[in-house]
Order: C-alpha cells, then structure tokens, then sequence
C-alpha cells in the first residue's frame, strides 16, 4: 500500500509567556553603609598564570589540592579564583600537556 502524502496546515507560532514581574524581597529594608561584597567572581585563568600555578604545586609537594586553590584565592599579588577540580584538569597528564 503506498504512502499517501499528507499535507499539513502550518501552526501558528506560540504566543510569549506572560509573567508576572517579581516583587522586590524586602520593601523595608533598613539604609547601609556596607559595601556588599561581590560573589566569587570566576574568570578564565590566563596560560601564564596556570603555569605558574602548576609549577606552585610541584614545588611544594606534598600540598593538597584544596590548599593550593586556598592559597591563590588569599594571594596578596592579586587573587586567583579557580576550583580545584579546574585544577586537578590542569595536573593530569593531558592538561599539563595541553598547557604545553
């Protein structure tokens, strides 16, 4: 039995969803002076820096790796934010050539 060709009407598209906007959290909150502290801003971490980093962990082993990602985010010449696993990446095999 051969196949009829169906044709189809086209659909019209969705229509956008209406949301309502949200409502501020606190209407009364209080006036401050305090500066509100940025989150952890993370950015890409240039090729220098990663070797420097890496080369950071080879000279002080044994240092765990969750110690080195603490040591670079309190550095005084300017913090480094990374997660650990970022730099586990960059210690295995692969990542330390690719950084190569």
């Amino acid at each position: 039995m051969p196949a009829s060709k169906v044709q189809c009407k086209p659909h019209e598209g969705h229509k956008p969803y209406n949301q309502a906007p949200k409502p501020p959290k606190n209407k009364n909150a209080p006036k401050t002076s305090a500066i509100k502290k940025a989150k952890d801003v993370w950015s890409n971490l240039t090729l220098s820096d990663w070797l420097e980093v890496v080369q950071y962990y080879d000279k002080n082993q044994p240092l765990s790796q969750p110690a080195v990602v603490k040591f670079f985010a309190n550095h005084s010449e300017g913090a480094l934010l990374f997660s650990q696993s970022a730099l586990s990446r960059h210690l295995a095999q692969k990542g330390r050539e690719e950084d190569q």
